[in-house]
């Protein structure tokens, strides 16, 4: 167990953001933003039911047939480099019900979001995860159908907020993020803690099972706390009913064997007695010999396995003449960080897109992860994954025949230099061929039964891996490159309007005209 004491502040940084809302909007003083450049798709709507909150009564919707396979739908938010975050999604119908569906992070899945039995109880239901995005400028939060979802995928709001330095850094999150099972505020029986006494709007839910709720008149200022709980959380505490012993059920909801981030807040409010207990979970000690102090203390595990149900015990020592008790406890599930593609494979498929009039769906988010949710057309390297997005798998396919694409090929399919294959055939692309010159590794080129136009770049015959070239069916013009013409290419260029075809070698067997 670790004890944590002081870390220096820093002013949050907030990205609200309304989903389904056109225009951003002040609630108390706060700025919350419309989704509108954030996502490129889904369907913003109203809900007309009295009494939600301006963040519940818009939501975006996102069209999901199960007949599509696994498709994801995407936010793409700006960042800070090198920040961790309090990302929390909320989510709330309004009807009977609702999807259940996965949530993404880049490429990391976060959870499964399902709010049936929240909005049984007329509640939204909200998630929240510790994360510090692995790619440097932007962060994809995605929305993603599978086989158990039935229904239209939706989303009310998304909230960022940059932490301290310190806080949570216990966690290498490099690897790892956190999230959120139970944050409580025990003993404290009001509306849930959260702005302006959370600086990091963090939702501290009411707890005062099991114990006596005290409460203290005394001005409590926590500023030396590690993670920077909010000083009101001090001024209520769950105290022992026997004198002895404090038993919480707590976490109060099952758990999946997993291992867990655990923190417990404490401080004492009495300088004339002392108060020294044990902590346990389920059997096991947690942290031996606690003293609170009047200037507060916090001990956690950044890694603590738990399954089932969950007992909190704290246990007085001999020489304790108060009642162990407790303020406040916060719970996180750690997750794996997924992997992430190459930085610059992402930037050139999100420019490649750009020029298609109608891309192929599910073209947001990282385009080789989660494997399950790979782009549609997309092949990835099976080698070495790695954490770090300059070090990331490449795209080594594009295999995009048959969709009925409009628009042109963009000059940034030749910035994707792993790749083997484009094949691109049968659809309605317009425009010149771009310089494919940077592809070492291009094996195939199909861009048949299109409308390219101009000429067969001369470039091509630059790349000596390349074994197939078909451009039948289009509307190129010019010279055949007689580079193009060699053993081991097999080339189709028929049903173009080109001035001559040029003899063939001896050796060029494998082409056709």
């Amino acid at each position: 167990m670790t004890v944590g004491i002081v870390a220096a502040a820093v002013e949050p940084k907030f990205t609200l953001i309304n989903c389904g809302s056109t225009e951003r909007i002040n609630i108390s003083g706060i700025v919350w933003l419309s989704d509108e450049s954030y996502s490129l798709s889904g369907t913003p709507r109203n809900l007309t039911i009295p009494g939600l909150s301006p963040t519940l009564s818009t939501l975006r919707s996102f069209p999901y047939r199960k007949s599509d396979g696994p498709r994801k739908f995407c936010y793409r938010i700006h960042i800070y480099s090198n920040a961790t975050y309090l990302i929390r999604a909320t989510f709330f119908y309004g009807a009977p019900s609702p999807p259940v569906f996965d949530l993404l992070l880049d490429g990391t899945l976060w959870t499964v979001v399902n709010t049936t039995a929240d909005y049984e109880r007329d509640l939204a239901s909200y998630y929240e995860i510790i994360y510090r995005p692995v790619r440097p400028k932007t962060v994809s939060l995605c929305l993603a159908g599978t086989d158990y979802t039935e229904g239209n995928l939706f989303i009310s709001s998304i909230e960022m907020v940059i932490l301290d330095p310190s806080a949570y850094n216990a966690t290498d999150f490099e690897s790892y993020a956190l999230g959120l099972i139970s944050r409580s505020a025990f003993g404290y029986a009001g509306p849930m803690l959260r702005l302006p006494d959370d600086k990091f709007n963090r939702f501290w839910q009411p707890f005062t099972d099991g114990g006596n709720s005290i409460q203290t008149s005394d001005n409590i200022y926590a500023s030396g706390f590690w993670n920077s709980p909010p000083s009101k959380l001090f001024k209520t505490s769950l105290v022992a009913k026997n004198g002895n012993s404090l038993q919480l059920q707590w976490p109060p909801v099952q758990l999946p064997t997993s291992s867990y981030y655990i923190s417990f807040y404490f401080l004492e409010t009495s300088s004339v007695n002392s108060d020294k207990f044990d902590i346990y979970l389920n059997d096991d000690i947690f942290f031996k010999d606690l003293n609170p102090t009047l200037s507060g203390i916090s001990v956690f595990s950044p890694n603590w396995t738990l399954s089932g149900s969950s007992t909190l015990r704290l246990v007085s020592s001999a020489e304790s003449n108060l009642p162990p008790s407790i303020n406040g406890g916060e719970i996180f599930r750690i997750l794996n960080v997924g992997y992430t593609s190459l930085t610059r494979d992402i930037t050139a498929l999100l420019e490649i897109k750009k020029l298609f009039e109608n891309p192929p769906s599910g073209w947001e988010g990282d385009p080789c992860f989660p494997e399950k949710y790979r782009w549609t057309g997309i092949t990835c390297s099976e080698g070495s994954k790695d954490l770090n997005p300059s070090r990331g798998p490449r795209v080594t396919s594009m295999d995009l025949s048959n969709l009925g694409i409009s628009g042109s090929l963009s000059i940034w399919v030749s910035n994707l230099t792993a790749l083997s294959d484009i094949l691109v055939g049968n659809n309605s692309l317009k425009g010149t061929i771009p310089d494919l010159t940077k592809l070492k590794q291009l094996k195939r080129l199909h861009l048949q039964d299109n409308q390219f136009s101009g000429e067969l770049p001369f470039s091509l015959g630059e790349i000596d891996s390349l074994q197939e070239l078909f451009v039948q069916n289009n509307n190129l013009t010019g010279e055949i490159p007689p580079s193009l013409i060699r053993d081991g290419l097999v080339l189709r260029t028929f049903g173009n309007r080109f001035s001559s075809a040029p003899a063939l070698s001896p050796t060029s067997s494998n082409s056709t005209i």
